[in-house]
């Protein structure tokens, strides 16, 4: 009789036991029962995940679409909107154009949109020296779905109507806009950037008061054309102004907020007004009251000279704003009071008649 040796009972005792048939279909019924738990909330979490991917992305082609329209002077229009925007973010086309679901984006305008010289251009628009009327309808939308393709109509170019375009913007987050009626996407995977390029003009006031025509140019335009004008340019444009019959600038301003200039006098001055704030003052402004002053004729009867007034004011300003950037010390103050004394009598030789 055959009897096992000691090391064939150790392993028989330490095999572990085999599963059986029903107690592997009960695994995985458990297993399956997890999934169909768990399943639903993954699924939630990965749509969320892609619309919040997808919402930070046309955030990105946005901000990448207003950079190329400052740093251009140029709107691009349905079909090159993408081109504009790759270029600007250093991106394919194809990256632009569709999102990971594999749908198309779209870029859709304002049918009713105004803008150019005559507010009769359409996209593309490309800014010259005479900038455009104020914009209205300057509006376009950015518009993703991850879930299916998006309505018949609704595609990169002017909306198909002006109600279809507002319906649009006018929708809340996680719904379908109106009139979308029989569209099988999910509002909660639609997803609208909406854009107001309005915002990226400002008004530029150019007024004569003076024989000579004061005349200016924008940008890299070799020409120069003569005042007054009155336009909306985009935000960052080079803005030269020149005096009559001279090819130097007198000031040069990258404009940013709206701006008035008159030309009096032969000479180019800011537009100061009670509604503007002194802190925007800048020295252009500054420079702009010296050269009035200095081409102001000169008074007969005076004693002292433009020239005098002019050393006379700076040295007392900086000798005030020495004496203010130290907290006013007494050992300083009286400087500035004779400078003070100075510049008055300075002022009295200029303005009145030298005693004879």
């Amino acid at each position: 009789m055959n009897t096992l040796s000691s090391k064939e009972v150790q392993r028989t005792v330490n095999r572990p036991a085999a599963w059986s048939l029903i107690e592997m279909i009960g695994v995985m019924a458990i297993i399956a029962v997890l999934s169909l738990a768990i399943a639903p909330a993954l699924m939630k979490q990965i749509t969320q995940a892609n619309k919040e991917a997808e919402t930070k992305m046309l955030e990105r082609l946005a901000d990448g679409l207003q950079r190329s329209i400052l740093r251009e002077h140029r709107i691009p229009g349905s079909t090159d909107f993408a081109q504009a925007i790759a270029r600007e973010l250093g991106l394919d086309q194809a990256s632009v154009l569709y999102n990971r679901a594999g749908q198309q984006r779209v870029c859709l305008i304002h049918p009713g949109m105004r803008i150019g010289p005559n507010g009769n251009s359409s996209l593309p628009f490309t800014q010259d020296w005479q900038g455009s009327v104020a914009p209205t309808n300057a509006r376009v939308m950015l518009i993703s779905s991850l879930s299916v393709p998006l309505p018949t109509g609704i595609q990169s170019g002017p909306a198909p109507s002006a109600d279809a375009f507002e319906n649009i913007w006018d929708t809340a987050e996680d719904n379908v806009p109106s009139g979308w009626t029989g569209w099988g996407g999910s509002g909660a995977l639609l997803i609208i950037r909406r854009i107001n390029l309005g915002l990226l003009f400002v008004q530029v006031a150019l007024n004569n008061n003076s024989p000579d025509r004061g005349r200016f140019a924008i940008d890299s335009d070799t020409v120069t054309r003569q005042a007054p004008l009155t336009t909306s340019y985009l935000i960052n444009t080079k803005l030269r102004l020149y005096r009559a019959g001279q090819d130097t600038p007198q000031t040069i301003e990258i404009v940013s907020e709206p701006v008035s200039y008159l030309y009096y006098n032969g000479v180019w001055q800011g537009s100061f007004s009670t509604n503007r704030d002194p802190r925007s003052l800048s020295g252009a402004d500054l420079q702009a009251a010296y050269d009035l002053f200095m081409a102001s004729p000169e008074n007969p009867d005076g004693k002292a000279t433009k020239t005098e007034v002019v050393s006379a004011m700076t040295d007392f300003m900086m000798l005030y704003t020495n004496w203010a950037a130290q907290n006013f010390p007494g050992s300083l103050q009286r400087d500035v009071k004779q400078a003070a004394m100075r510049l008055d009598d300075v002022l009295q030789g200029y303005l009145f008649k030298a005693a004879k």
